[in-house]
Parts: structure tokens; sequence; C-alpha cells
């Protein structure tokens, strides 16, 4: 994604149906769901104990313990003091990979210094099954840079001995693209909190950098680690990281193209697999690689807060790119925070509902399992070109787009995904004129669906 300057005396129209933002289609399962947990303080990560219960953190200082079975929830550590505001608190987790055997957890939660500034701490707790609690063990990394937002704060242990932790830019911007700042990033420890030898920067905790807001991490089975992060009003991002690399921010935000090619190839930058404008606010991520439900192998589920659902993307087999992605459980439960996939492949998502940006119901927020069936579906369609022209005389937008069997929906949104406008072609018309005068200057998105196919075009009034 790039960012763009666009001059007030200038009328630009882009066509974008690109491999950054997939056309919609048809979903490959339905899904039923069960509420498991309800009445709950924004839970915001996820983990698998085994043995029938999940282990949950909620923004306000409480590590719990779900019994699948019985529905009973126990508090197995509480934070006397956690600097809960806007969107920070009590966020990541990860169990450590040999859990229960290596009963370790770590968490980064949100703490005050003397002056009231908020900062971060990464710290490792112990399980003591005699007297089923947590118990503090060390403090492996703190006074990480926080603030009440925009804070990034995903947890993830790999299996080979390492801790992942993202922070956000805090809305400061240029310290994404300091190494000496931990703002912005992917850091990499040990599992002891030292900085292994072969991280990229000698004595650096920095995996990668140049990041806004990544609020989700998680790892395939072959090692290759991925990364969700908020843009801000527009290019959401999911990102494959590697080692050392620049993912752009500020500097760049989406993909590498010909307005900003000289400043990724300066920077080494990662271009993302995927952008979403309007946004959708990705968060928790998953991969799933079971053969539970096979439609859903090699694939990544992540919660989308503004967008309200669960987005499914299913991989090609090199996992360097999305073939294929499904909105489910949009609008049915609001702002999905969290998504976890256990060892067996069932599949469970946490609501924040009561974060404050949520509308939240009686019974909020909720640990769901979602539970997908088969359904049959037609195959894989194409995108559907659009091609337009802004006529700034008439303040209307000229679209054509070739004959289809079906009617075609047409929707006009502003770059807040605020729905401005919609209306129907009848089936083989190719042109249409949509009156603008109403709306103010700025950036639009339209879409164009029929028939599983869709399109897009951004424009600017």
């Amino acid at each position: 994604m790039k960012r763009s300057l666009y001059s007030p005396c200038i009328i630009l129209l882009i066509g974008l149906v690109t491999s950054f933002s997939l056309p919609a289609q048809e979903p490959p399962l339905s899904l039923e769901v069960r509420i498991l947990a309800h009445n709950l303080h924004i839970p915001w990560d996820l983990e698998w104990a085994g043995e029938h219960a999940l282990i949950f953190t909620e923004r306000n200082g409480h590590i719990k313990r779900l019994d699948l079975n019985s529905g009973h929830i126990r508090t197995l550590f509480t934070f006397p003091q956690v600097a809960e505001e806007q969107h920070s608190g009590l966020l990541g987790m990860a169990l450590h990979p040999q859990w229960p055997d290596s009963a370790a957890l770590y968490v980064v939660y949100s703490y005050y210094d003397e002056q009231f500034s908020i900062f971060m701490r990464l710290l490792r707790l112990n399980y003591q099954a005699g007297a089923d609690t947590l118990l503090p063990a060390d403090t492996l990394m703190q006074g990480i840079p926080g603030a009440s937002s925009t804070t990034g704060a995903r947890v993830l242990a790999d299996p080979r001995g390492y801790l992942f932790l993202s922070t956000g830019d805090l809305d400061l911007g240029t310290v994404a693209q300091d190494t000496q700042s931990l703002s912005g990033k992917v850091l990499r420890l040990g599992l002891d909190g030292r900085i292994p030898s072969d991280n990229p920067f000698p004595g650096n905790p920095l995996w990668s950098l140049g990041h806004r807001n990544p609020q989700g991490l998680a790892l395939s089975p072959a090692g290759q680690l991925y990364s969700c992060e908020h843009g801000t009003f527009n290019n959401d991002e999911l990102n494959l990281i590697e080692k050392g690399r620049n993912y752009g921010w500020p500097l760049v935000s989406g993909p590498c193209d010909a307005g900003n090619a000289s400043t990724c190839a300066e920077l080494n930058v990662k271009a993302p697999l995927l952008s979403w404008t309007p946004p959708i606010a990705p968060c928790g991520l998953a991969f799933y690689a079971s053969d539970r439900f096979p439609a859903w192998n090699n694939s990544l589920l992540m919660g989308a807060l503004r967008a309200q659902g669960l987005m499914w993307m299913k991989m090609d087999s090199s996992g360097q790119a999305i073939v294929e992605q499904h909105l489910y459980l949009e609008q049915e439960y609001g702002r999905i925070r969290e998504v976890l996939v256990n060892p067996e492949g069932r599949v469970f998502v946490a609501t924040s509902n009561r974060d404050s940006r949520g509308t939240p119901s009686a019974e909020d927020d909720l640990i769901l399992e979602v539970i997908p069936k088969a359904v049959s579906r037609a195959p894989l369609s194409s995108a559907l070109p659009l091609r337009g022209h802004y006529m700034a005389s008439v303040q209307q937008l000229q679209l054509s787009l070739p004959p289809v069997p079906s009617p075609t929906r047409i929707s006009l949104l502003n770059m807040s995904g605020q729905l401005l406008l919609q209306t129907t072609l009848p089936p083989g018309q190719t042109h249409a004129t949509l009156p603008l005068a109403s709306f103010p200057a700025g950036l639009y998105l339209l879409r164009a669906s029929s028939g599983g196919r869709q399109g897009m075009l951004r424009f600017v009034k």
C-alpha cells in the first residue's frame, strides 16, 4: 500500500482489483456457534491449556481459566495495578511451548511509572498445580514505551525456544523506523528474556521494524511468522514477517508499486500479503493446519474489530500468498478480538464489545466456539473489472463494467467504511451514472458485486 498525497486541483481515478484486495468468494464452510462464556471484561488473549480448558486474559488485569466441560471460570492471577485506559491494560499472553510440562506463562501488560506515564512490561509467571494458581517469576523486559492506544502487544511463543512481541508506534510514526526504539516493531527474545545472538541487530531485541499497530501474530507449521496490523483510515495489513525486514511505516503504507518503488527499495520494504481499505481493524491471528475441517487447512483465521467478523484467508502452498478470503460472522457477535486454534483443530474466538469502540449487549463480552460445516460451492470466480471517470463539472461518476448475467450491486463508501449510497443494476447493464453532488470532496471507494464477482475503484472527488 502506498500513502498518497492528493492536490486539491487534481482529479485522480484508480482502478483497484489486485492481489492485495481479493474478490469476495462464496464461503467454503458455514458456521455454527456455541457460547462458552459471557459477561467477561474484554478478553484479549486466548490460550489452550489442555484438559478441555482455555486460559484467557481480561484487560482489567485478570488471568482466568475456563473449563469447557463445566463452564466454570477460575481466576488464576490478578495484577494489582494495571494501566487500563482506552486500549491499554493486560493484553497479550503465550504459554510455554512445552506446557504443561514446563508450566510457564508469558504476559505483557501496561503499567504506570512514578510520573503516571504508561509503559509495558513482559513478565513470566509459573503455574503452581497444588495451589491451582499462577505466581510471578521473572520480568523479562520492562520500560517498553506504552500509551493508551496503538500499543500492539501480542505475544507468541515459538516451539524453537523464542518469544515474539509486537509493539505499536504509539501514534508517534517516526519511532517505527528508529532501530534504537522498541516501538513499532516485532521483537524477538529467548524464553529466558535474553537477546538471541542471531537477531538481525546485535544486542537488540528487534526482529522487524516499520510497523504501526500489529495486534496479531501467528506461526505456521513450517515456521513462517505472520502479523496483522492496523493502518490509519486505510491500508490495514497482513504481513509475512522476515528477519530484519522493514515494513515501511510511516514512510510506506501498503503495497510497493510505481508510486513508492524507490522508497521501498531504499528501506528494503517487505510488501504486505493483503491490505484492506476501508479498514477492518485486524486483531488476533491464528494459523489453521488441521484436517478436522479440511476446507480450512493451510489457512489463516483473523479477528476483525471494525468489520465485526472472523476473516478466513486461504494460503497457497508456499505460504507466501493469499488465494481466497471470506468474512464470517459479519456483524453477528460484534467486534472479534482474538482467535485460537487448539491442537485438535477446534476454533475459539473472543469478542471485544466492551472496549471503547464497541456497543455491548447485556451478555458481552463472550468466548465462542465456531464449528464449521461443509456447504456446496461453485468454482472460484474472477474479479469484476471496472472503469470509471469522474466528471467534476457535473459532479458525477461515469461507471462502465462488462455485461454479467446477474444483477450488480453498486456501493459507495467513504474511507472510514461508511456506506453512503447503494443501488442495483439489472442483468446485462454495462453503464451507470452516480450523482455525487451531495458528498464532500475527498477520497471514496466504489464496490460492485455480481454473482460472486467483485470489483473496486478508488477515486478522488
